[in-house]
């Protein structure tokens, strides 16, 4: 079962200024994982990263606490230490085969779905220009937990960009993938399958 929704970004251009009262205790509590990830990606970028091994394409990349997992899909992909591409505490974080392309997993446990989901499509349509998302949502493969997918596509930089989230629910609360891709026409045509494929599979184990 899956819900594909395109959204419209007039719908958050054309808001009141400001938040109403009930939306700062989503945004203030997300505030610091959300501008880590878009101020810090540039750090790895520029290599100053530490890094493992390159991780195998086709390997199935799982939790060690048994939370989550998701397919490596293409070469290059290596896991860097936490806070490379975020000032907040990460789960997870890789730097991708190319410059400005990155994937950094985060954990909540006191936010429900449709808050981060509705925070997340607000925050990527900011970080865009000329953005267009798509939402889909279905049950997990081993469980019937919901995973959301959000795909958005635009410019930054003058170059093409991709932003996703994928988040799962667990029992141990909300666990979300979210990559950054920022690069020219040609890596960008080429990569873009392969990202969009690994946080497709994003699942909760």
């Amino acid at each position: 079962y899956v819900v594909k929704h395109r959204m419209d970004p007039a719908w958050f251009r054309h808001r009141k200024r400001g938040y109403a009262l009930w939306e700062w205790f989503i945004v203030v509590p997300l505030f610091p994982a959300t501008i880590g990830l878009f101020t810090y990606a540039s750090l790895g970028s520029a290599g100053f990263y530490d890094e493992s091994p390159i991780l195998p394409e086709g390997q199935v990349y799982e939790d060690p606490e048994g939370h989550f997992q998701f397919p490596i899909t293409s070469d290059g992909w290596a896991e860097v230490t936490a806070g490379t591409f975020s000032d907040t505490e990460s789960v997870l974080e890789l730097r991708g085969p190319v410059d400005h392309l990155s994937a950094i997993v985060f954990h909540y446990n006191n936010f429900t779905l449709e808050e981060l989901a509705y925070d997340r499509r607000a925050t990527f349509y900011g970080e865009l220009s000329l953005a267009e998302c798509n939402e889909s949502r279905r049950f997990a493969k081993r469980t019937l937990s919901v995973v959301v997918n959000i795909v958005c596509k635009g410019r930054q930089m003058g170059d093409p960009a991709l932003l996703t989230s994928s988040i799962v629910e667990t029992d141990d609360g909300l666990y979300e993938l979210i990559t950054q891709m920022n690069v020219p026409g040609l890596s960008f045509s080429r990569l873009e399958p392969s990202v969009l494929e690994m946080t497709g599979a994003f699942e909760p184990l």
